[in-house]
């Protein structure tokens, strides 16, 4: 059994984290909780019918059905007297006789008033990929705070919504638009007309509110160039994504160029507004590494930066490039070119109705030969004869089949490492999988090696990292407790 030693970490989450504590783990004996080390020492003693993460260096614990907090010592810091707590975030907390009543402390105990946005800062401590809030006074009214519940923008617009490049659109009152930067700076005075979506390398779509008048603006609102005939222009919703500029997605600015429709054809224009690839196609995509897809007489193919054909439009299907490569079809049969149009893997293997799950991944992409899947490199051979029913990359090294309503784990050698006999594998954590058989649940390594027979009823990710799981004995979900990925179950 592998074990590891007393290990000191800190989880950041925004301004709410663990302090620089030993790592703890929820330790469970004659039906109550403490905390142990990750060598079974005992550090709080088991008497808790529960306990939780610590935030801010207090944990909260459940004893005789009332709550309270506790150090990583096993001191109690504030009273256990509670009838209803939140965990602490930002060294504030809510503790009270029920939710309704409940009121802010610090870690202290001290009673301290919180902000009406303290809810939203709590709910979002875990979301490394938050940074600023939206946030709205119930009336209609919308502003932006900061994740650690700094107000970044009073209640100033109608309706704030985040574009996909991380800006801000905002509307006001009297019907008018402008864009905030990530901070909530206003990047031009609103103004009436329309916009589009987002800014794409620096550059946003704008119309004007009789619809006369419509070009690309800057991030400070100033023009850049103007359709010089909006009526000309295809600028209405098509299939495949091809959406007026002004609207919510569709072609937009990417590696300097952007697709535009004139009097039914498409064609490039630069960030001028110049045309550089002519208007003779009859649907464009945006570029992606070097290349654009087109559409010609209901054939496909790609061009590149100049406008060279570099791609034959012949197919009745492409691919973006992914690795190199492209997903093309003619007919049933699929296979890859390469970026100068040469079918580097011939036209050989049968048609899936979803195309992106062909694309390449890790040096891998899937395949079907009537029936079944297999897996080929980006030479063509193939690694995974086509045999399964399902096939889903989990690794670099190690992909989960399925054949028969049977799932197992195999390497890109068709090695198996875990028999294809359970019901259902998983991965949970990395290189650790899950397994049913029949309604009863084990754990797996990578290499096929038993961590846990099947023995549980559950097994889930708790709250304390990827490492830690809780498992439960059949027919007893009350006494679940902590396993980790390392064969250690914590308990007495």
């Amino acid at each position: 059994m592998k074990l590891t030693s007393t290990l000191f970490a800190v989880f950041v989450f925004g301004s709410c984290a663990f302090a620089q504590l030993p790592e703890l783990i929820p330790f469970r004996k004659d039906g109550k909780f403490g905390f142990s080390d990750s060598l079974k020492n005992i550090v709080v003693e088991p008497e808790y019918e529960k306990v939780y993460r610590f935030y801010d260096g207090l944990a909260r614990v459940r004893k005789a059905s009332q709550f309270g907090f506790i150090d990583n010592t096993g001191k109690i810091i504030i009273p256990i007297k509670y009838n209803y707590a939140e965990d602490f975030c930002l060294g504030k907390t809510k503790v009270g006789a029920s939710k309704r009543e409940a009121k802010g402390i610090d870690t202290k105990g001290k009673s301290i008033e919180l902000s009406k946005h303290f809810d939203l800062v709590r709910r979002n401590r875990d979301q490394f990929h938050v940074e600023v809030l939206s946030i709205s006074n119930g009336l209609s009214q919308y502003g932006l705070m900061a994740k650690n519940g700094e107000i970044l923008l009073d209640y100033t617009y109608k309706k704030i919504t985040k574009t996909e490049n991380g800006y801000w659109k905002a509307y006001t009152w009297e019907g008018e638009f402008t864009f905030l930067n990530p901070l909530g700076k206003q990047l031009f005075p609103p103004r009436k007309g329309k916009f589009g979506n987002d800014f794409h390398e620096g550059l946003c779509s704008f119309g004007s509110a009789d619809g006369q008048q419509r070009g690309y603006m800057d991030t400070l609102g100033k023009p850049v160039f103007y359709l010089d005939n909006v009526l000309k222009y295809n600028l209405e919703f098509a299939e495949y994504g091809m959406f007026d500029p002004i609207d919510k997605q569709g072609l937009h600015f990417s590696e300097g160029k952007m697709g535009l429709g004139h009097e039914g054809l498409f064609g490039f224009i630069d960030k001028t507004g110049k045309v550089l690839i002519p208007y003779k196609y009859d649907r464009v995509w945006n570029f992606k590494d070097g290349f654009a897809k087109v559409k010609l007489n209901g054939k496909y193919g790609f061009v590149n930066h100049e406008g060279v054909e570099v791609v034959e439009i012949k197919y009745d299907v492409v691919n973006h490039f992914y690795e190199g490569l492209a997903f093309v079809k003619i007919a049933e049969k699929c296979g890859y070119v390469d970026a100068a149009g040469s079918e580097v893997i011939p036209l050989q293997f049968d048609h899936w109705q979803f195309e992106q799950f062909y694309n390449f991944e890790n040096g891998k992409a899937l395949i079907k030969n009537q029936e079944f899947y297999g897996l080929i490199d980006k030479t063509g051979k193939v690694l995974i004869e086509p045999k399964y029913d399902y096939i889903e990359q989990v690794s670099e090294d190690r992909a989960i089949v399925k054949l028969n309503a049977k799932s197992g784990l195999v390497d890109y050698s068709g090695n198996m490492y875990i028999p294809l006999e359970y019901r259902y594998v998983g991965e949970i954590s990395k290189d650790t999988y899950r397994i049913i058989k029949e309604d009863v649940e084990g754990l797996y390594s990578k290499d096929g090696k038993e961590i846990f027979p099947i023995k549980f009823s559950r097994i889930e990710l708790g709250l304390f990292g990827p490492e830690l799981f809780t498992g439960a004995v059949p027919g007893h979900y009350s006494g679940r407790y902590y396993i980790d990925k390392y064969g250690t179950e914590y308990r007495e």
